[in-house]
């Protein structure tokens, strides 16, 4: 799913698919018939798959919000099953996005299948992402004995395997896992583990603090009780907030100037497309936010200089100093832009020097649009 869940209070993870997404260049406009979108068991997949017995299965919906307006949705469908002839749980998931970017509609679908033991460690898991005819399909199967996750990248003759090496020592995650073993969460309590992110196809780990209890609204409009949460990801912060029994009631994951929300909906209002639900608003009691319009999201995320670049299109090289920036981590250096002279900024953060360079392009190399070969 765009949001995925982490262990002890299902706080959701956000995975770069949002990268995979404003990096696609077309997509079709307006969300597809809901129907088609809930995910049907495939056992064929599930190597070892002996049937299912299924006792209590639950299902849960949550609703997407880039600035207050519903741009997707979320749901799981949890149930008992057998694995390799051992009792697991299986959990199928779906995610619907739909943004403007530069002014063209861009939508992506994600569905994933994952089966756990019983402690909620990860043994299987599925994930398909489709944005337009791009597709991205990854099979991982777990070795807890070998220390290791047997990966295939695509399906058929085209289809890449990959083994990524499980650290020593460390806890991994699925969606719906729970590191607290069904125990009582409390303030204070701090969780660290790895989850498999599919689009890099390696293993990322997260740390995430109870740091808190308050009440926010819930879909009802009515105040719950819950605690919240704080995730340090590689892609940054995340923000929860969970009921005792680690239910998420809301997801924030902040994107630049604009915030990204899952809130806990009923599968009426997260498949409504234009409903808003009251859990929008975690202020206190009595108080109310007032709805922003959404804006493009390349726009809304876009660093605007303070000057401005002359002849932008024929620069082959430029330097700037970019401020504001959450974590160390996410000062990034590749073969086009090298960071340096990192300070730690007045007001928390850290700024620092980009240096960007435009390869020169080898016209024997390239290719001409459109392509017209198949």
């Amino acid at each position: 799913m765009v949001l995925r869940s982490i262990p002890g209070f299902k706080v959701p993870l956000f995975i770069p698919a949002l990268t995979l997404i404003i990096f696609c260049s077309s997509f079709p406009t307006g969300l597809q018939a809901q129907s088609r979108l809930r995910p049907q068991p495939n056992l064929s997949v599930a190597r070892g798959f002996q049937g299912a017995s299924v006792a209590k299965p639950s299902e849960e919906w949550l609703g997407i919000y880039l600035n207050k307006k519903k741009v997707g949705y979320s749901s799981s469908f949890t149930s008992q099953t057998l694995y390799e002839g051992k009792p697991a749980i299986r959990e199928i998931g779906a995610a619907v996005t739909k943004l403007t970017v530069l002014g063209t509609s861009v939508e992506e679908e994600e569905s994933t299948e994952t089966i756990t033991d019983l402690e909620r460690r990860p043994l299987f898991q599925s994930f398909d992402v489709k944005s337009n005819g791009s597709a991205i399909h990854v099979v991982a199967k777990f070795d807890y004995q070998a220390k290791r996750i047997e990966c295939v990248i695509g399906a058929g003759a085209d289809a890449v395997r990959k083994t990524v090496e499980i650290p020593e020592g460390a806890d991994l995650a699925a969606d719906s896992n729970t590191v607290s073993q069904g125990k009582p969460i409390a303030v204070g309590q701090k969780f660290s583990f790895y989850y498999l992110d599919p689009l890099s196809v390696e293993l990322k780990q997260a740390d995430v603090e109870v740091t808190g209890r308050t009440k926010i609204r819930d879909d009802s409009g009515n105040f719950a009780p819950v605690f919240t949460t704080k995730s340090n990801l590689t892609t940054g912060q995340m923000l929860s907030w969970a009921d005792e029994k680690g239910t998420l009631l809301r997801g924030e994951a902040s994107l630049g100037p604009v915030s990204m929300v899952m809130v806990r909906e009923s599968k009426e209002h997260a498949l409504n497309k234009v409903y808003q639900t009251p859990g929008l608003n975690i202020g206190k009691p009595g108080n109310s936010d007032t709805p922003v319009p959404p804006a493009d999201f390349a726009v809304a995320t876009a660093i605007i200089p303070d000057k401005p670049i002359e002849n932008a299109r024929k620069l082959r090289s430029l330097k700037v100093v970019i401020g504001g920036i959450s974590e160390k981590r996410l000062l990034l250096s590749d073969s086009r832009q090298k960071v340096t002279d990192i300070r730690s900024g007045k007001s928390g953060g850290f700024s620092a020097t980009y240096s960007l360079k435009d390869d020169a392009l080898d016209p024997s190399s390239s290719i001409l649009l459109p392509i017209k070969s198949e």
